[in-house]
């Protein structure tokens, strides 16, 4: 907590404020829990400018698509953006636009973090994100720009 305040004091109106926070381990008793994190999540929710939420192993947390099920955070980070007026940001290795805009259209994250690592056509999936964002928000503005023109 301190050192987000801290940060923040530093930084100033010059930049955003982002906190990367560990939401599960996996590692049973042992470990950080879902809860646990979901109730020192609600004490901090409005200290940064931005949540970046992950798993807290990276061989978790960074499953590729062939590996995992796409949206696999999915069941982790659910409810911590019900703590926040700030933009949550997640990952879950993503190869459908629709899953994408499926969790921000729930109110599960603000923001879908994604690398050029998915396995669709970038045109395709900037076309069917502008429309399904479209018919969601009235807005084809949402994080798009992940997506650079080609």
């Amino acid at each position: 907590m301190e050192l987000i305040e801290d940060t923040k004091d530093a930084v100033g109106d010059t930049c955003a404020v982002a906190c990367r926070i560990g939401v599960e381990e996996l590692l049973g008793e042992e470990g950080i829990h879902r809860e646990e994190m979901l109730e020192l999540f609600s004490e901090i929710s409005e200290l940064p400018d931005l949540w970046d939420l992950t798993l807290c192993s990276w061989d978790i947390d960074s499953q590729t698509s062939r590996f995992s099920e796409e949206g696999h955070e999915e069941p982790f980070v659910t409810g911590f953006k019900q703590l926040t007026t700030k933009p949550v940001v997640g990952v879950g290795r993503f190869t459908s636009p629709d899953a994408m805009v499926s969790q921000i259209g729930r109110g599960v994250l603000d923001l879908i973090g994604a690398a050029h690592g998915l396995r669709l056509p970038i045109r395709f999936c900037r076309k069917k994100l502008r429309k399904t964002v479209w018919k969601i928000f009235g807005s084809a503005s949402v994080a798009i720009s992940a997506f650079p023109e080609t």
